[in-house]
């Protein structure tokens, strides 16, 4: 994802970083490792980019909200997003129940974790009545960018 995101910066930008639990300790992480955005050199997307995001944006989009949320020319637009941006394992309980684990998280370019979600620049949420008279006070606000 750093990748495509070279065609929305200048110079080299810090996106955030990657940590990874290594012990059973709740501190038992490896050094953070920095993902950076390297501009590419054939083009330059500089124009407004409003992304829609809500509870139902969980894992990679999650994960792509807390990247790009600082960009220069990209708001965020709706509400918190849903979390998981962590990689994790899955275990079988001896019911036959299914879980997974997070063991690693994403911290933003500020160290906050993207674990619980991300929050938008701009924070709206349609109403019960927006949805019954076929308004959606998201997109309108995401093309006013």
């Amino acid at each position: 994802m750093p990748g495509l995101l070279g065609t929305l910066v200048r110079q080299k930008t810090l996106l955030g970083s990657y940590v990874e639990k290594i012990g059973p300790a709740h501190s038992d992480l490896v050094k953070p490792i920095p993902m950076y955005a390297h501009p590419r050199a054939d083009f330059y997307f500089d124009i407004p980019i409003a992304v829609l995001i809500n509870r139902g944006c969980y894992s990679a989009t999650t994960y792509f909200a807390a990247m790009i949320k600082e960009l220069p020319n990209v708001t965020l637009v709706g509400q918190i997003t849903g979390g998981g941006a962590g990689g994790h394992l899955g275990y079988q309980l001896s019911n036959g129940w299914q879980i997974r684990v997070s063991v690693s998280d994403f911290l933003d370019k500020h160290g906050v974790s993207a674990e619980l979600g991300v929050s938008p620049g701009q924070n709206i949420e349609n109403t019960k009545e927006d949805i019954q008279n076929g308004t959606d006070r998201m997109l309108e606000k995401a093309m006013d960018f």
